[in-house]
């Protein structure tokens, strides 16, 4: 038969599963007599807790303040104890009653009190035991929440590390296991929005599927998880794009909306809802409007003002948001703004506002007034916003917030012609971009941060001019752009020298890399081993994976000027590097000529429009190309644009007698070149996919097997895998031993996607960051005879996230490439003509030349062929 302690346990446990509330009744009169009965004698330490815990479940429900306070009263009383066991179980009980309170009044102290608690009771469990096992899921809970309070990655760390142990116990209950992964993920999903990881944010949702995998021993959770899992969905779908998640992640929220919340809860879940809306209209395709979330946050607030005052100040920062957003996708509507800002503003004046939620309050005020000011100019003071800038970056403790309100900034100084500091504050964005590229961030993290920021590195450069320095100019343009190539690039060649240098420091960097990579400690840590690593490597190699001196850049003009085209907002200009210096050109048009220059391209692409392909080219000679190079008119010229040029040809419009070539960055030339004096060792390889397998997408292509036996007939030695031999498998296994490789098939890039390119195989494709990873030593020449290979994303125009830039990556020191979609027979034509006249700048040069000669009233034809490299 059960004691009475017992009983009550089991009464408490049935109210958490079931909601039950003659359950929680019978527990508190049970936890009373328990409680009563044994207050001296040897069972007084599990009557005290059971009693305990029904009170804290009673406060929970009822929000009696007394209750809980009695609860911990009698929890007090029961410390300190040398009985381990008693110490971790009694801590477990007072983390719950702290959380409860936190989850009622939403002050920070509460949390703080539930995790030192649980840090105590960690410490005390014997190893192993379910009394461990119980305190680290409670630490999990109160230190992810602590993490979120205070944008502190290392809290969040520190949650993730106890999820991750919580992994290795033996049979635990099934219940605590759930709220283990539950906590888990979210800790996971707080640090992966703070950091922008993409692969910690995948790891959330599926800790989150793991605690939803049997929903009944979810009990009256159920309704959170399927919310929290739901609003990490948000977050997922939002950062990667995927409006199929998104779709889920809506789904999922309603869902939990249905079941029985409290008031606090549900406020949070309208809340998760409507910016799940919001996301999801921003992706298009949906019948939803930005109204529609408007609705949810509306609500939210409401439901928030009567439920938990504390939490209101979350929910109307949200709505702020919100208010933004609608303005900026539905035509810039003044009154949505003017509200956002009086919301924000209601906030920043609270006594009892939390730094992060003033970080939050401050961001969103600034977007506002950005936003505003560019509607009604004379409606918001610069001076205030450099005023709330320059509060707001000290409280912002993660980087891709800082890089982005560090842009503002700078073009707020640059607006008020404060040139010299606008070109240092952006200077600080650019370095801390560098700061992120490290392994220590996902790639697609810093994509992300980058089209938040399409033209920092002009507006630096244009400031930097402004302010008499065009060398300070030349770097911040090549520091600012083709950031995570320029890491690729620099961090294989030192690591090349590191390993000649000191073997072992080598093995333990790539050893920490790795550890990044699938971290089984806190990021943090790593992070930190990572710099300690790197400044002992300087020590021993100066310049070791830091950006290079005017000098070393300087080099890249060995062979002939370097034409950086640098458009922005204040100026454009084309400089021109050579080895004994820079000539500053200033260009006879603006930055919105240039975007619609290329917009106009775009839509005559589409329309296959040569008219209009044959007057940007000139228009380019006119405004651009001619005036840049200022009567050179023979010899050899590399193109290196930004912004909108990206889709414009630059070559196209130079002199006939001219030989162009492009490079996304000086460094990547010096790199090219200093590969393509190293011996050729591969072998050559021919792959030919005139159809892909039944089921995938990507017409025949006619001219693929003439090309690729025309291609065989010269190079006989070649591995040539042509149709079905042309599997991803087998085309990735022969680019390891490959020194030239002939790519004739179809490119395909999904439009607003970043780093989407891919070359289309027989049985699948092959993706722009599979080939940058590849491992190709001998790696000389790429000839890419498809589609649009080197067509830039709109959203990061100056980052290679081509097909053509992840070969370069990759270590191809010569590209052939592509501005858009090519004829196929025109593509083996220039092929062909190419490898005859010596594989080089000048051969693509004669090869295409000769097509326009023949058809100079069909640029479609021949414009599109670039070559890039020395």
């Amino acid at each position: 038969m059960e004691s009475v302690i017992q009983q009550c346990i089991h009464q408490t446990q049935l109210y958490r599963q079931t909601s039950d509330i003659a359950s929680l009744r019978r527990a508190l009169t049970l936890g009373e007599q328990a409680y009563l009965e044994n207050a001296g004698g040897i069972n007084r330490v599990p009557a005290t807790q059971a009693f305990a815990d029904a009170l804290v479940s009673d406060y929970a429900l009822r929000g009696d303040s007394a209750v809980v306070e009695k609860a911990i009263r009698i929890l007090d009383g029961l410390l300190p104890t040398d009985n381990d066991i008693y110490d971790a179980t009694t801590r477990t009980v007072l983390h719950q009653a702290n959380a409860a309170r936190y989850e009622r009044t939403n002050r920070e102290v509460f949390l703080e009190r539930s995790a030192e608690h649980s840090r105590i009771g960690v410490r005390r469990a014997p190893a192993g035991t379910p009394y461990e096992f119980a305190n680290l899921v409670n630490l999990i809970g109160s230190v992810w929440l602590l993490g979120r309070h205070r944008n502190d990655p290392a809290l969040l760390d520190e949650a993730i590390a106890a999820g991750r142990r919580i992994s290795s116990f033996h049979q635990p209950d099934p219940w605590l296991r759930a709220i283990g992964l539950q906590n888990f993920a979210n800790a996971l999903r707080q640090r992966g929005t703070l950091r922008n990881e993409v692969k910690t944010l995948r790891e959330a949702v599926e800790a989150h599927r793991l605690a939803l995998a049997r929903p009944e021993l979810c009990g009256i959770r159920l309704p959170l998880f399927i919310a929290e899992y739901g609003a990490t969905l948000m977050v997922y779908g939002d950062r990667t794009g995927n409006r199929e998640v998104l779709d889920e992640a809506i789904t999922t929220l309603r869902a939990a909306l249905r079941g029985q919340v409290p008031p606090a809860i549900r406020a949070n879940v309208l809340s998760d809802l409507g910016m799940a809306l919001q996301k999801r209209v921003e992706l298009g395709g949906t019948r939803y409007t930005y109204r529609d979330a408007l609705t949810e946050f509306e609500r939210a607030v409401e439901i928030a003002a009567g439920a938990n005052p504390a939490m209101r100040q979350d929910m109307v920062m949200n709505l702020a948001n919100a208010l933004f957003m609608t303005a900026r996708e539905t035509g810039f509507d003044p009154a949505f703004l003017r509200r956002s800002v009086t919301l924000t503003s209601e906030l920043l004046r609270a006594p009892d506002l939390s730094q992060s939620l003033r970080a939050r309050a401050l961001g969103g005020q600034v977007r506002s007034l950005m936003l505003l000011r560019r509607v009604e100019p004379d409606a918001v003071d610069p001076a205030e916003v450099i005023g709330h800038l320059r509060e707001l970056l000290p409280l912002i403790p993660e980087p891709t917030q800082r890089v982005v309100q560090l842009g503002t900034l700078g073009q707020l100084l640059a607006d008020q012609g404060e040139w010299g500091q606008a070109a240092g504050t952006l200077r600080e964005a650019i370095g801390q971009l560098h700061r992120m590229a490290s392994p220590a961030h996902d790639r697609s993290d810093v994509e992300h941060v980058v089209k938040d920021l399409p033209l920092l590195a002009a507006e630096a450069a244009a400031c930097a001019l402004n302010n008499g320095d065009p060398k300070l100019a030349v770097s911040l343009l090549e520091h600012g752009r083709g950031i995570l190539m320029s890491h690729a690039l620099a961090f294989r060649g030192d690591l090349s020298e590191l390993h000649d240098v000191d073997p072992a420091l080598h093995d333990r960097l790539t050893g920490i890399l790795d550890q990044l990579a699938a971290p089984s400690r806190p990021v943090a840590d790593l992070v930190d081993e990572l710099e300690r690593t790197l400044t002992g490597i300087r020590r021993r190699i100066p310049g070791f994976w830091e950006a290079p001196g005017w000098a070393e850049l300087a080099v890249a003009a060995c062979e002939g000027p370097v034409i950086l085209i640098n458009v922005s907002r204040h100026r454009c200009d084309a400089l021109v590097v050579r080895a004994g210096g820079i000539t500053v050109r200033p260009l006879p048009v603006t930055l919105i000529e240039i975007a619609a220059m290329a917009d106009r391209l775009l839509a005559a692409l589409h329309d296959l429009d040569d008219e209009v392909v044959a007057d940007t080219v000139r228009r380019l000679g006119e405004r651009v190309v001619g005036p840049a190079l200022d009567g050179l008119s023979a010899g050899r010229v590399w193109w290196c644009p930004t912004g909108p040029l990206a889709w414009l040809p630059l070559h196209a419009a130079a002199p006939p007698e001219l030989v162009s070539s492009y490079t996304p960055t000086l460094r990547a030339l010096i790199d090219a070149r200093r590969r393509s004096g190293l011996p050729v060792t591969g072998r050559r390889l021919l792959v030919g996919v005139p159809e892909r397998a039944p089921g995938l997408p990507g017409g025949p292509l006619t001219g693929v097997v003439r090309e690729i036996d025309a291609l065989r007939a010269r190079f006989p030695d070649a591995d040539v895998l042509i149709g079905p031999e042309a599997s991803v498998k087998a085309v990735t296994a022969a680019l390891a031993g490959a020194s030239l490789v002939h790519f004739a098939c179809h490119a395909y890039r999904q439009a607003g996607a970043m780093s989407s390119g891919r070359l289309l195989l027989h049985d699948g494709d092959l993706d722009v960051q599979t080939v940058a990873r590849l491992p190709i030593p001998s790696a000389s020449l790429a000839f890419l005879s498809a589609c649009a290979t080197s067509q830039q994303d709109e959203r990061l125009p100056d980052e290679p996230t081509t097909l053509a830039g992840s070969m370069q990556i990759a270590g191809f020191s010569q590209v052939v490439a592509t501005l858009w979609e090519v004829s196929d027979i025109a593509a083996s034509r220039v092929a062909q003509r190419f490898y005859r006249d010596g594989a080089d700048a000048a051969a693509l040069h004669a090869a295409v030349a000769e097509i326009r000669d023949r058809l100079p009233g069909q640029p479609l034809l021949w414009v599109p062929f670039i070559h890039i490299g020395p």
